[in-house]
């Protein structure tokens, strides 16, 4: 084993007829070739490959703890990009989704830094898929556009798909903001897609989950005939591919079009299947939860008290886990008080069913209503609270990494590749001055007067373009197609991101008054500087003052 090169030790492992536990065999023996040889990538690559084959949370904890380790000791942006993307993979699996977001967008920074589109658009795919499981869609949106754009534009079969997928996780986003025309159209584009790729097995398969998609819109626009065919036909590939949760959907529709026809008997089989597979996995989607509130409605209006009881119970289980992988490190000592009067309540319930067979009925309504009015409650209060905090939270998180990446300046001594997204020496942009492109001239210029911080001042289009030695046009061209932005989201985000970073370090700055604030990172007014903030991090200044002082407390 010892004599083998990598490239044999890699046959062995990618071989299909190779068994699992010879695979890991095979890694093993190549991952300490690559630690003898000092060869990161390698190593690298081989707990990447160990990763995809185990199952065991905490062994899978263990090899991407090895990998983070393993690229900070190398010192190179993409093998941390690569590291933190399985880090927030692994969270994923084990549904922590405010981990996997934290390491995601982790990764997505240090991908951007590496200047690795493939790898960038490949998180940023994942993201939108965090995004869409903790229901926040109008990010997940931007995130599926962006890696939809960014495959469209690139050939191959590969490419191809990816811009499918991206279609079909943007006609998912629409189907849960209820835009049908903007499913229409979006499945139009995906289903012509589709017809491009290579393989007859592939066209059928990502046909089977554009068909979801269609289906689940028509029943949106309530076209229940369409909607059924349409979910029917997705349904038998999608289960071949041992799809749960996607078949679990299916169901869940198909008993929304039963029950929406006066079929309920029929939509009642559908939304059992969704209840088998809770008790099976005891997880769910969040989505398939509707599946409880019709099931307890059904019972509710067939008098049948125990069944109405025995799905209020199994509601109250499953928004107990909810909250548990959204909201795990938020507001605890609050839901475990909101649980307990759920569970007095449901107590409540219990006993009057047995004690009081003439009023049960009456009993059991209002104790329902009542349970489903706390756990609505419980949530909404929760939501508020947590999504001021979580974007607080983010916000310091990517100030902080921005910190530790500005403490790493070795890596441009060390790593050739990654020199175009390091700060350049003023040497370096002189001869850009003398031998480059306009282009090219003013984005280096730009990039000196940003590290002088000359947004500071107030400062207009007209007064930049003569600093630049260019014209206004030239310029606003430039910012657009460089930085994705117009001259006043460009500098309101540099001043923001200057004042937040300021703030998150320096402790005396946070008595200044908003006004103060706003005047000394130019802007005109605390109203201005009240908005470009919010725009930039999603809340106030004053809140997140508030909260840097509060998590300084909390450490003394």
């Amino acid at each position: 084993m010892d004599t083998f090169s990598y490239e044999k030790l890699n046959d062995k492992i990618q071989d299909v007829n190779t068994t699992s536990q010879e695979k890991l065999y095979y890694i093993e023996a190549y991952y300490k070739k690559a630690k003898k040889d000092n060869n990161y990538n390698y190593q690298m690559n081989a707990l990447r490959e160990k990763k995809n084959l185990l199952d065991d949370e905490a062994i899978l904890d263990d090899i991407v703890k090895q990998m983070v380790a393993i690229a900070h000791e190398s010192n190179d942006i993409k093998l941390l990009a690569m590291a933190y993307e399985d880090v927030s993979n692994v969270a994923f699996r084990k549904r922590d989704f405010q981990q996997a977001l934290v390491y995601g967008l982790k990764s997505e920074e240090y991908y951007s830094k590496a200047n690795d589109e493939y790898g960038l658009y490949a998180i940023k795919y994942n993201l939108g898929s965090l995004y869409f499981y903790t229901n926040q869609m109008d990010k997940a949106k931007v995130y599926f556009t962006a890696t939809a754009n960014y495959y469209n534009k690139r050939e191959g079969n590969n490419n191809l798909l990816g811009y499918i997928s991206s279609l079909y996780s943007l006609g998912k986003v629409g189907i849960a903001l209820h835009r049908t025309d903007t499913v229409n159209i979006i499945m139009e584009q995906a289903m012509a897609a589709t017809e491009s790729l290579t393989t007859k097995a592939d066209i059928e398969f990502e046909q089977a989950y554009l068909n979801y998609v269609i289906g689940a819109n028509y029943y949106l626009l309530k076209d229940y005939t369409k909607a059924e065919q349409t979910l029917l036909k997705a349904l038998s590939i999608i289960k071949e591919n041992a799809d749960y949760t996607n078949e679990h959907l299916i169901y869940l529709y198909l008993g929304k079009v039963a029950w929406d026809t006066g079929k309920k008997e029929k939509a009642i089989g559908y939304f059992k299947k969704i209840d088998e597979f809770f008790t099976q996995k005891t997880f769910l989607n969040y989505d398939l939860r509707e599946g409880y509130d019709y099931l307890i409605e059904y019972y509710k209006e067939n008098g049948d008290a125990h069944n109405q009881l025995l799905y209020t119970e199994k509601l109250i289980s499953l928004n107990r886990i909810f909250e548990k992988e959204q909201y795990e490190l938020t507001n605890a000592l609050h839901y475990q008080n909101e649980n307990k009067k759920l569970e007095e309540s449901k107590e409540v319930l219990r006993q009057n069913l047995l004690n009081n067979k003439f009023n049960y009925t009456l009993w059991l309504s209002m104790a329902a209503v009542l349970i489903l009015l706390l756990v609505l409650y419980a949530y909404r209060q929760n939501l508020l609270k947590t999504k001021l905090r979580q974007k607080y939270e983010l916000t310091v998180n990517r100030f902080s990494n921005k910190r530790e990446i500005s403490k790493m300046p070795d890596l441009v001594v060390k790593d050739e590749k990654i020199t175009d997204v390091v700060s350049a020496s003023a040497s370096h942009i002189d001869e850009h001055k003398r031998g480059g492109t306009t282009e090219e001239r003013i984005l280096l210029e730009l990039q000196q007067l940003e590290e002088e911080k000359y947004f500071l001042q107030p400062i207009s289009m007209k007064d930049l373009s003569a600093k630049l030695n260019t014209n206004t046009t030239t310029l606003s061209k430039i910012i657009n197609n460089s930085k994705h932005q117009n001259f006043n989201q460009y500098i309101n985000q540099l001043r923001i991101d200057e004042v937040t970073d300021d703030l998150l370090h320096k402790s005396n700055l946070r008595k200044l008054s908003i006004q103060g604030l706003a005047e000394q990172y130019g802007f005109g007014s605390a109203k201005s500087f009240n908005t470009a903030f919010q725009q930039r991090t999603g809340i106030l200044p004053s809140y997140f003052i508030e909260q840097l002082e509060l998590d300084e407390q909390g450490k003394k």
